[in-house]
């Protein structure tokens, strides 16, 4: 979702993170992509991965939703909210029925989320110049009080916020954040993107005055049990459709959502729902392309015409950083109109083998047919990319990576980042971030491949030279040192890549 920026704020730029999840098709992976304003929220984005490990913060709609306009049932002001004070920690309870005549604006964030941070910072700056007897901001958090406790600790911000939530995110299910909602007089008043949330905003809503809030509107979640188009509350353009695949254009009020698979007692369903086209043919495709592209830029070649150039993502224009209802609109324009979501259903029987050939088979159909496109994989150059080994066998990297970490009441000790109950997967995720920090060497690609064969859930803990994050460049020997610690080490090594070539062939319909 969007990073709240604000002037005060400084920004470092993205960094991208691959994050591989095992799939029975083809072995699809997810792109998680974070943004960071500050040395602690970067260890913050390192230190907790995109899925929580206590829990899920993200509930699926059901008959008690509600949405932007619908009036707030009584038992919502009745229910009892365990709540956390982000300055002190001390924890207690509050009914929202106390602050019924209130502006109620809830933050819905957890500690992993860098734009959640960044959000709760910026509402905690604006506190002095907004009417706390009219206005009730009330961050909201699924974790336990003791994994909030690393917020405290780190920035003690003077807010009191819900925790262990499973009752309000069940009023508003979202599947990302941060993600607000505004209740006033009674009624959802609005779920505006969180660059809105701005003092002048909040004060205007407050006085009745009209204000232009670009909602955040993309909040509901298809069933993916039956065909995409079943869903009573889905209109949308079809634009092909054939006896497996229908893709149709972007679907107002649902949600961006990445590749699902869903399997029913007769069928293999595979959506995807609003969604750019480039990382549709991306998620795809994917298991047909060299596993060492980490960006679907690089992963994907384009010669098209004029015409097809503005359904790319590249082409997109950009939200404002400081709430320009004009310029946002454009973007949410230019969504609805080149984003696509996409139903592919084929019998329970087919073989797993099979079901992604398929699918690539009638989507190459529909980009032929409708958009004149036509696909290819090719091979690259030569690239050049680390790859991760192991020094020592598997039991001894097991007793190396469980030695106990020393004791301490924050995230660090001496001058070390200390990482707990870490797995390689993140461990991975780490290092291809030091590897992109390395000055000596030339790579085309930063992100690391593991053939070190450790099992890549298993529980490990280590800790990393704070001077690493510190610091805009080291050596690659200063890598090697740290990782030898551990018992791996990265090769340099080459390799030509496989990778998606999508051409224009005649013009689209």
């Amino acid at each position: 979702m969007k990073t709240l920026t604000k002037p005060k704020l400084l920004i470092i730029p993205m960094l991208w993170y691959l994050e591989s999840i095992q799939s029975k098709f083809d072995g699809i992976s997810y792109w998680s992509t974070f943004r960071t304003t500050f040395l602690s929220i970067l260890f913050l984005l390192i230190s907790f991965s995109i899925q929580a490990q206590s829990g899920s913060p993200f509930q699926k709609p059901s008959s008690k939703s509600l949405y932007v306009g619908d009036q707030i049932p009584e038992e919502f002001y009745e229910l009892k909210l365990n709540t956390i004070d982000l300055k002190k920690g001390n924890l207690s309870q509050i009914q929202l029925k106390d602050h019924r005549s209130k502006l109620i604006i809830l933050d819905f964030w957890a500690t992993w989320c860098p734009s959640c941070l960044g959000s709760l910072k910026h509402l905690h700056e604006i506190r002095s110049v907004l009417d706390t007897s009219k206005v009730l901001v009330l961050p909201v958090n699924y974790q336990k009080p003791e994994e909030i406790k690393i917020i405290i600790d780190r920035f003690g911000w003077d807010h009191r916020s819900v925790h262990s939530d499973i009752d309000l995110g069940a009023y508003f299910p979202h599947q990302g954040i941060p993600h607000m909602v505004w209740i006033k007089d009674s009624k959802v008043h609005s779920m505006p993107m969180i660059s809105y949330a701005t003092a002048d905003n909040i004060n205007r809503v407050l006085e009745n005055k009209k204000v232009n809030l670009l909602e955040l509107d993309r909040v509901k979640i298809p069933d993916f049990s039956v065909p995409l188009l079943y869903n009573k509350d889905i209109e949308t353009k079809v634009k092909y459709r054939d006896e497996h695949l229908t893709i149709t254009g972007y679907i107002p009020d649902f949600e961006t959502l990445d590749l699902e698979r869903t399997e029913t007692k007769d069928s293999i369903f595979i959506h995807m729902v609003n969604v750019p086209i480039g990382h549709l043919l991306y998620r795809c495709f994917q298991s047909q392309i060299s596993p060492y592209f980490f960006e679907y830029k690089g992963a994907i070649t384009f010669d098209l015409d004029s015409l097809s150039q503005r359904l790319l993502q590249t082409s997109r224009p950009t939200y404002s950083e400081d709430a320009n209802y004009q310029q946002d609109l454009k973007v949410r324009v230019w969504e609805m109109e080149s984003w696509v979501s996409m139903d592919f259903r084929v019998p329970k029987s087919t073989p797993d083998s099979a079901v992604g050939n398929l699918l690539r088979s009638s989507l190459q159909k529909y980009l032929l047919s409708e958009l004149g496109w036509q696909t290819s994989i090719r091979k690259s150059p030569l690239k050049t990319y680390p790859r991760q080994i192991a020094l020592v066998s598997l039991e001894q990297l097991e007793k190396v990576f469980s030695k106990p970490l020393p004791i301490a009441q924050s995230l660090e000790h001496d001058g070390n980042l200390l990482y707990r109950d870490y797995t390689i997967s993140k461990w991975n995720k780490l290092i291809s971030h030091l590897m992109g920090l390395v000055n000596d060497r030339d790579l085309d690609y930063t992100t690391i491949t593991d053939d070190s064969e450790f099992p890549p859930q298993k529980n490990i803990q280590f800790q990393v030279p704070r001077s690493f994050f510190e610091r805009k460049e080291i050596t690659f020997d200063e890598l090697l040192d740290f990782m030898k610690e551990y018992g791996m080490s990265l090769e340099i090594k080459k390799a030509q890549m496989d990778y998606l070539h999508v051409e224009s062939i005649r013009k689209p319909k």
